[in-house]
């Protein structure tokens, strides 16, 4: 289980600020290669792609056929009976006998009504219904009270793999953003017959993509590994501005997943940092854009992550580096220090060196911090007043640094670390 987050309740909060009107929201699409573990189905690599795109992007898709048939799976437990029977009916009678069905008769899924129907009647039911009728009731349609009880333990089972699936693959730690409506599941062609049509739908789906000049694109390795050759081989032709949208997202998820504090922070908690921080990010994708301006690769050729490597170490880094140097010279005790540094031999002088040397273990009761207010009183207001003066040049600096183009990088970190 991840870690209790330290901010405040998601129900507590504002929702995320809508875009400007008349501007579609930076759409970010996350297509990834299916992925197994030693448990099963695994959508790790998957998460640290979304993880990042939510804190560049406005929405997410995750085009991935693990994710997709994982969420079909718990969508399937999660509606109980009734679609587990909707399920088995729009099955072929093939794949019927390959899960145990044996020999049909050519009109099973005519008989399944009438089945459940005296699945659902108890003996004491059959036993009025004879009296009734005169009829004998068979013992084979007495048992068919058993399919009910069958069935609900299928779904029981059903429910509990599913659980497990989601626990074991990592899908788990997408559900804050899914119920938020920041992340969408693609289909990715899960309901196709078979693994060639699903292969071919995902296929499709990431060619559109491709091509439309609204989505930026990030990729997995299998799936650069496609797309360029799909791109090289002429069997799809992206648009100028999706290749510039797919840089700009590499580069914009890129460099919040090098932070150092981003790994270990909660995806609850990054929702809640995104939601603070609307005008920074806005700036941050200026940056983002221009940096991206400067890349003379592919965002699927096998060079990207090295390039991706030599912006955050020639540039990102360095100005965080000089963004955190600039706010710690401006902390508050170094401008209180440098203010009265100056004066500090005056205010002695002037009688305060006495009543400063009052500590705080000293003053015992209420009479003691009166006197020690009023040896304060004249050499303290100077000290309020430098202070104060302090405090206004940290301001100012603050607000300097807040309009940095890459202030979103270092306040994410900062808060993503609990210095809040």
């Amino acid at each position: 289980m991840s870690k209790q987050s330290r901010r405040t309740s998601r129900r507590d909060r504002p929702g995320r600020r809508r875009p400007v009107s008349g501007l579609d929201p930076l759409r970010v699409v996350v297509a990834t290669s299916p992925s197994l573990s030693p448990d099963g189905p695994s959508i790790q690599h998957d998460v640290a792609l979304v993880r990042s795109s939510i804190l560049y992007a406005d929405q997410v898709e995750l085009l991935s056929p693990s994710a997709a048939m994982i969420g079909s799976v718990s969508d399937l437990a999660a509606g109980g009976r009734a679609d587990l029977l909707a399920l088995l009916m729009s099955l072929d009678d093939d794949t019927m006998r390959s899960l145990g069905g044996g020999d049909l008769p050519s009109e099973w899924r005519e008989s399944i009504p009438a089945i459940l129907a005296m699945g659902s009647l108890g003996d004491a039911e059959w036993d009025a219904l004879e009296a009734q009728t005169g009829v004998t009731i068979p013992p084979e349609a007495r048992a068919m009270g058993t399919v009910n009880s069958q069935l609900s333990q299928s779904v029981a089972e059903l429910r509990l793999m599913a659980g497990g699936l989601v626990e074991n693959s990592g899908a788990g730690e997408l559900a804050p953003a899914i119920e938020a409506g920041l992340v969408i599941v693609s289909a990715a062609g899960i309901d196709r017959d078979n693994t060639d049509s699903m292969v071919t739908e995902f296929v499709q789906i990431l060619k559109r993509h491709l091509m439309d000049p609204k989505v930026q694109l990030v990729f997995d390795d299998d799936i650069a590994r496609l797309v360029r050759s799909m791109v090289d081989e002429g069997a799809v032709e992206p648009s100028g501005l999706s290749l510039v949208h797919a840089a700009e997202a590499a580069i914009g998820g890129g460099m919040i997943a090098r932070l150092p504090a981003f790994p270990n922070t909660p995806l609850d908690e990054l929702l809640d940092l995104r939601r603070d921080l609307d005008d920074p990010l806005a700036r941050y994708r200026r940056s983002v854009a221009q940096m991206a301006s400067t890349v003379r690769i592919r965002a699927f050729d096998p060079e990207m992550p090295a390039e991706l490597d030599d912006i955050w170490r020639n540039h990102v880094d360095p100005a965080l580096r000089d963004l955190r140097e600039g706010l710690a010279q401006h902390g508050l005790v170094r401008e209180v220090a440098r203010s009265m540094t100056a004066d500090v031999g005056n205010l002695v002088a002037a009688g305060a060196g006495a009543s400063l040397s009052i500590g705080l273990f000293s003053i015992a009761n209420l009479s003691s911090l009166v006197a020690a207010a009023a040896g304060l009183a004249v050499p303290g207001a100077a000290i309020g007043q430098r202070v104060a003066n302090a405090r206004q040049n940290q301001n100012a600096a603050t607000n300097e640094a807040k309009v940095h183009d890459l202030f979103y990088l270092l306040e994410l970190n900062r808060r993503s670390s609990g210095r809040d």
